[in-house]
């Protein structure tokens, strides 16, 4: 797990009055929300990271997410507020995280942002506080302390703002409140929040897409394109001697198109099973076969049928093979797959 933050700059509320939030160590308290009342609590702890976004390997895990003035209600949030994709906010008295209510308008991700500075504090007790006065989650230890430049132990290279894992401590009792990351929940309020920015004259732009997924092979930096495909199978050639290849193609973000589905999976191609011939002898590895592999994700079934999606750029187990192999791949594509500017789509050649 990643932070869950609020970026420099950020105003937070105060007994005296809000303080920015690169300064709220200095205050000792701030203003909270307890059972509808606003109460003052003493802080914790309070939480620094810088990340340099242009050398993220997954920008759109860390990129901040835009709330808009006004985004939430009436002069709420009181000017744009910039949070990490994973804060949530407080509300229908349920937390929400920042990224399930992107909706192109008045929340956006700014993934054009060359870095960022991001706080967190922490109260005794989960609780929420007020940024640009907006309700907004505070500091929930999930083991992620890591994440953070003001501890002891080291901090993560490229620090992901997205779950790693399907365990979230926000999901158990030790929240402040529901965290609601079920799509037929927070679909009812995404719709609300997005026909509000619609009225409030931000449009929701449709992302450009393509059906050509470029499917190829990076070899030992090389490109090999398929020389055989239809019928979503793919047949590679390799050359004798190589060391390393990784299927390489377009991916899609699933949250992009439908931000509430909660899913910020990048996801390549679906491939049912391949297929190794070198030297006269075959190698068959289907898809639920434990490959250690970077860029595979969890084999899923339906049915009979079962797959795993490469996040664009997997790496293939040629397990140690020495002469010119013949690579056939069993897969299915996206079908679209968003033209992702530069900011995302450097490893999309990466082998």
């Amino acid at each position: 797990m990643g932070g869950r933050c609020i970026a420099a700059g950020t105003l937070v509320r105060t007994p005296s009055g809000d303080v920015r939030a690169e300064d709220i160590w200095n205050c000792g308290e701030i203003v909270t929300l307890r059972n509808g009342q606003e109460t003052v609590e003493p802080i914790k702890w309070v939480g620094q990271r810088h990340v340099d976004l242009k050398r993220h390997a997954r920008p759109e895990q860390a990129a901040p997410i835009r709330i808009r003035a006004g985004a939430i209600a009436e002069a709420t949030p009181a000017k744009d507020l910039l949070v990490s994709p994973e804060h949530a906010i407080f509300i229908d008295g349920a937390l929400v995280q920042a990224r399930s209510l992107v909706n192109g308008g008045s929340i956006v991700q700014e993934r054009g942002t060359d870095e960022i500075t991001y706080y967190h504090i922490e109260l005794a007790t989960h609780g929420v506080f007020f940024a640009d006065g907006l309700a907004v989650e505070s500091y929930l230890d999930n083991g992620d302390r890591s994440f953070f430049e003001s501890e002891d132990a080291p901090v993560m290279l490229h620090p992901a703002l997205t779950p790693r894992t399907e365990f979230d401590v926000r999901k158990t009792d030790a929240a402040y409140a529901p965290f609601l990351t079920d799509p037929d929940a927070v679909e009812p309020i995404w719709h609300r929040l997005a026909d509000r920015s619609q009225a409030m004259g931000y449009g929701r732009p449709d992302l450009e897409t393509t059906s050509d997924a470029d499917l190829h092979v990076v070899a030992d930096g090389k490109i090999v394109r398929p020389t055989a495909d239809g019928n979503g199978r793919y047949v590679f050639v390799l050359p004798a001697g190589v060391a390393s290849a990784s299927l390489v193609s377009r991916f899609a973000i699933p949250v992009d198109s439908t931000p509430y589905a909660d899913d910020a999976r990048r996801l390549g191609v679906a491939v049912s099973s391949i297929s190794i011939q070198s030297q006269g002898n075959e190698v068959l590895i289907p898809a639920d076969f434990p490959i250690e592999a970077q860029g595979w994700h969890d084999a899923e079934q339906l049915g009979a049928s079962m797959w795993r999606w490469t996040d664009g750029a997997a790496e293939l187990p040629l397990g140690g093979i020495t002469g010119s192999a013949i690579v056939t791949l069993t897969c299915r594509t996206v079908g679209a797959y968003p033209i992702y500017d530069e900011r995302v789509r450097p490893s999309l050649k990466a082998a």
